[in-house]
């Protein structure tokens, strides 16, 4: 695309062709070949694991033994086009006086509030409740 050996300088092939002057004399940097090894790890973990984020890679990695930081697992996620399979939020849609809708009226009607557990304590499949240890009973 520019030819260092033409006649016309550098600067106005690159005008020519729409790119600015800095593309025209930037060199990219290889890959280093730890760099290059991290990223096999990180594709084959995130083939047998396609919801693993940054985090847990970081953690899987460093018990394998590599010394890397969640932002250079971005950086070099990114590179390689991964991201972490997890349901995003949807954005829903609203009508512009979606908030002036009124409440049915079965909505409104006041029921008696459902008997709550407190803290420390689960439902036993059966319906009984259960006490966990080590917590205090806070019911009143």
């Amino acid at each position: 695309m520019i030819d260092h050996t033409h006649p016309l300088p550098i600067t106005r092939q690159g005008q020519i062709v729409n790119i600015s002057r800095g593309l025209v004399y930037y060199e990219s940097e290889p890959i280093s070949d730890a760099d290059l090894k991290l990223m096999r790890r990180i594709d084959e973990l995130h083939l047998e694991l396609p919801f693993a984020g940054t985090r847990m890679l970081r953690d899987l990695l460093r018990t394998e033994g590599f010394t890397v930081g969640r932002k250079h697992i971005t950086t070099l996620m990114r590179r390689m086009g991964h991201h972490g399979a997890v349901p995003q939020a949807e954005h829903q849609q609203t009508s512009a006086g979606a908030h002036d809708l009124a409440i049915p009226a079965a909505h409104t009607v006041d029921h008696a509030p459902e008997p709550r557990l407190g803290d420390g304590h689960q439902l036993h499949p059966d319906g009984a409740r259960l006490r966990l240890p080590g917590r205090r009973d806070r019911l009143a």
